[in-house]
C-alpha cells in the first residue's frame, strides 16, 4: 500500500491519483491513515480469533505429544521413515561409484 501511494502516476494509469514521488502526497497521507487504522483492528480480530480458536479446539499440544511427534501423535504415522533413509544413505556409503560419503545425524526421542 505504501509503495503504491509513493510510486503511482497518471502516466500509467489516467484514472489514478499520483503518489508521493509525482507530486502527490495527499494519497500518502491518506495510506498512512488506513494503516494506523487497519493495523489495530487485525491484531484486535486476530486475537479474538485466536482466543476462541484456543478455548473450542486448543492451540498448542501437550509436551508428550510434541516429544513423540506430531506425525505420529496426530496422524499415527511418521512422515518420514527413517530407517528408509539411513538404509540408502549406508547404501550410498557403501558404493563403489565415486559418491561422496553422506554423515546423517539421528536424534533418537
Amino acid at each position: 500500500m505504501i509503495c503504491t501511494s509513493l510510486f503511482a502516476t497518471t502516466s500509467v494509469n489516467e484514472f489514478a491519483s499520483d503518489g508521493a514521488f509525482y507530486g502527490g502526497g495527499v494519497h500518502l497521507g491518506k495510506t498512512l491513515a488506513v494503516l494506523l487504522l487497519l493495523v489495530p483492528w487485525i491484531a484486535v480480530f486476530t486475537w479474538g480469533c485466536l482466543w476462541v480458536t484456543d478455548k473450542i479446539l486448543g492451540l498448542r499440544v501437550s509436551e508428550e505429544e510434541w516429544l513423540q511427534g506430531l506425525d505420529v501423535s496426530k496422524h499415527g504415522e511418521r512422515a518420514i521413515a527413517i530407517e528408509d533413509v539411513l538404509k540408502h544413505v549406508e547404501s550410498l556409503n557403501n558404493s563403489k561409484h565415486g559418491t561422496p560419503h553422506v554423515a546423517v545425524a539421528v536424534q533418537n526421542v
